[in-house]
Formats: structure tokens, sequence, C-alpha cells
């Protein structure tokens, strides 16, 4: 893969600053990610409620894309997470970690992109942690 390549791959996951719908994501603090699985845990067990309903879409149905270090993959606390996305098609690897990652890792490795849905994003967020991982949505 060449540089041009790479960088437009990059570009296309990230983002380029322009709107959601022209493509790009934010990337979420841990501050919002820890407040979307409260938020989600709270109204999980009411049933098809309005404010269920709301939750669900606004965090659970949320598209989003996670981000980690490609050595993450083999990590058996999101092993069902990495199974749906290579049966889905929506596992990318082979990019490189930037410093805008922030990812306690060398960089040798290079990292996965996966696009899913907020609620699994922010769930892995929570199994591999803040420094392994980034959500954007």
């Amino acid at each position: 893969m060449s540089k041009k390549e790479i960088e437009e791959a990059v570009t296309r996951l990230v983002g380029d600053g322009v709107s959601e719908a022209a493509g790009s994501m934010k990337r979420l603090s841990d501050r919002e990610i820890e407040d979307d699985l409260a938020e989600f845990r709270a109204h999980s067990m009411e049933g098809d409620t309005p404010e269920w309903r709301d939750v669900y879409d606004r965090v659970a149905n949320r598209p989003a894309r996670v981000e980690f270090p490609t050595g993450e993959i083999t990590n058996p606390a999101i092993a069902g997470y990495i199974l749906g996305a290579k049966l889905g098609g929506t596992l990318e690897s082979g990019l490189p970690i930037t410093a805008q990652d922030r990812f306690n890792a060398q960089g040798l490795e290079g990292k996965v992109a996966l696009a899913t849905n907020l609620l699994n994003a922010c769930l892995i967020w929570e199994e591999l942690g803040k420094f392994r991982c980034a959500v954007y949505a």
C-alpha cells in the first residue's frame, strides 16, 4: 500500500473535519463514552418505552467507529466483536498508528478500525481501556 493510499484510508475512516453527513466522525472523550454507557445501562431494563427508544436511537444504534492497535485483535474480551466484524466485512487493518491516536503502543503493529454502532464501540472501549482504544461517532 502506498503512502497516498494509506493517507486516503485514514481520511476515509477518521474524516477531514467536515460534517458527519459527509462521512466524518468526531473522537469521543472518555467522559462522553462513560456517559453514553451509563445512560444505556440506566434504561436498558425498561422495555420498549419512549425513554428506551430515545436512548436506543441516540446511543445504541448510532453509527460509530472504534480503532485500536492491531495486537488487540487477539484479546479474548473482544473476540465476539472481532468475529462479527470479520463476518460483516467491517474490519479494516494495516492502518498506521499516529500521534493523534494517543494509544499506549509503539506504533510498529499498526491499528485496526471497526465500523459498528456506538454501543458496541463503547463496550469495546470499556474492555480495552482508554489508552488502547478510540471511539468516533
